[in-house]
């Protein structure tokens, strides 16, 4: 799904020759008010509306502070429906922060859009905005792109998204970026199976997703282990969370490896795991009535998967991806898992189970275990685990763990380059025996506060000591209660971007 359909560059010696609906101007906040300042396109415009820009500015209380905004409608006979004049942004050294501004940036420019009804918009003066630089332009397309989702699969009138043309003047060699729409697309695919409603999204049709996504590009395989393979496996974390639900579990494994192989030499093993619980009730540890309608959500680590393999597909990376996707629904019924239970893993390992509602790392402990055995060069895996990490970061950071320095670092700074921001946690030794049992190996619930460390310290069981591994929760940063920039109610689509940045970075 796209909503930008033309990015393209023309140098026009005369605004007078643009027939466009929407006309966008920079203006800096420290010469706002003074019409000497203004650049020649500013001062052109002037005369073609025959308006005194600077004289608006004032009455209408326009400080042009970055992202402020003011849209003012052309009068009859001029070719454009409006101009819209915004702030431009300020010295910015932290990369997360500029990101955040171009991607905003992009945003509300799609939504005034929306607002007048614009089909065509021209971007004027785009050096002016730093349009010129190419990371700056990728993370403006995506808050176009992406300014314009909505899931409205279900509603019997949804409005339809206009594609918009958007066209840079007066500036060279500024053109398409066709990885801000993969990185986009990958974050609305994410979302859209994130959203699904559960009944609608069991484990059988995430199996399907993955399938449709084999047999769309060559250079994906896909494995898929139904109960049968799984009770071979061992595989009894994910089959002891999924015996609650007439729905059966199951683990996917998609494998990617870049097109033309033969050109490509010891290739780099990338281990992605997420966590795919399709709807998660507790079990017979109940939730809350008021959770039990965002637990759609807790397969969003899969989604997030999912759409960053469908993303990079196309790109031909120096890397062998493999995806490792358990799938399953915790919900309850005679034969559903109970409190007290010991299940032994694939691993071989035994957990006692404390709490049913910590079934997530049951399906990571299997998964972890499984993709271990491939030896992968690095392993990552991404969950909605824990409420831990909501109360330790809020809704603004994912959590990450990781037992590498290096590994850590990347992570972080394809988050920041992304909008999709981690805060790394500790994984303190004293903490070790946490996950203890008196009845078995370990507790799939702890008696102690730090709750998101105990999970991570419990799924860093089941890798080689050696391994390269980062844990990433991502608990408060999935859904979102507002509609606003780039970001709307509902799924956020995080880790999509995020994942893909990273395999980018280091193909």
């Amino acid at each position: 799904m796209t909503y930008l359909n033309n990015l393209v560059s023309c140098d026009m010696k005369s605004l007078k020759e643009l027939c466009t609906d929407l006309i966008v101007i920079p203006v800096k906040e420290t010469t706002a008010t003074n019409s000497t300042f203004q650049s020649q396109t500013f001062k052109e415009l002037e005369g073609i509306v025959k308006r005194n820009f600077v004289e608006d500015f004032v009455k209408l209380g326009f400080d042009a502070k970055p992202l402020k905004t003011l849209l003012i409608k052309c009068p009859s006979g001029v070719s454009c429906t409006a101009i819209l004049f915004v702030g431009e942004r300020g010295s910015m050294d932290d990369e997360y922060e500029k990101n955040s501004y171009y991607r905003k940036l992009g945003s509300i420019i799609k939504r005034k859009s929306v607002e007048i009804n614009a089909t065509s918009i021209c971007i004027c003066d785009p050096v002016e905005f730093g349009l010129e630089d190419n990371n700056n332009r990728c993370a403006f397309i995506e808050g176009v792109e992406l300014a314009g989702y909505s899931f409205s699969l279900y509603k019997s009138q949804a409005k339809k998204s206009s594609k918009i043309d958007v066209l840079f003047i007066q500036a060279d060699d500024i053109g398409t970026n066709d990885l801000a729409k993969k990185l986009s697309e990958a974050t609305v695919f994410a979302r859209d199976l994130v959203n699904m409603p559960p009944s609608d999204c069991p484990p059988k049709y995430l199996v399907s997703v993955c399938q449709c996504l084999g047999v769309e590009a060559s250079n994906i395989d896909v494995q898929v282990f139904d109960v049968k393979a799984l009770e071979d496996l061992k595989a009894n974390g994910i089959l002891c969370v999924g015996k609650g639900s007439s729905e059966p579990p199951y683990l996917v494994k998609l494998t990617y490896r870049p097109k033309n192989i033969a050109s490509h030499t010891n290739l780099k093993k990338i281990a992605l795991i997420g966590k795919g619980v399709t709807y998660d009730s507790g079990g017979l540890s109940l939730k809350k009535g008021d959770m039990m309608s965002l637990m759609k959500c807790d397969m969003a680590g899969v989604g997030a998967i999912i759409a960053a393999i469908h993303g990079i597909r196309e790109l031909d990376l120096n890397l062998e991806i493999s995806a490792y996707l358990p799938l399953a629904e915790n919900v309850i019924n005679g034969s559903a898992m109970k409190p007290g239970d010991i299940v032994r893993t694939l691993s071989g390992k035994t957990v006692e189970i404390k709490n049913t509602d910590c079934e997530g790392r049951l399906l990571l402990a299997d998964a972890l275990a499984f993709a271990s055995q491939d030896n992968p060069d690095v392993i990552i895996d991404l969950a909605t685990l824990t409420y831990s990490s909501i109360v330790a970061l809020g809704d603004a950071y994912g959590a990450i763990f990781s037992n590498d320095d290096e590994l850590s670092t990347s992570l972080i700074k394809a988050g920041d380059a992304e909008g999709e921001r981690l805060w790394r946690m500790p994984l303190p030794k004293d903490y070790g025996e946490c996950n203890k049992s008196s009845v078995a190996d370990l507790t799939n619930c702890p008696d102690m506060f730090g709750g998101a460390i105990a999970a991570a310290l419990f799924l860093k069981e089941f890798i080689p000591d050696n391994s390269k591994w980062a844990h990433i929760d991502i608990s408060g940063v999935v859904m979102s209660k507002d509609d606003k920039f780039y970001q709307s109610i509902g799924a956020t689509g995080y880790g999509a971007r995020l994942l893909m940045r990273y395999l980018l970075d280091i193909s």
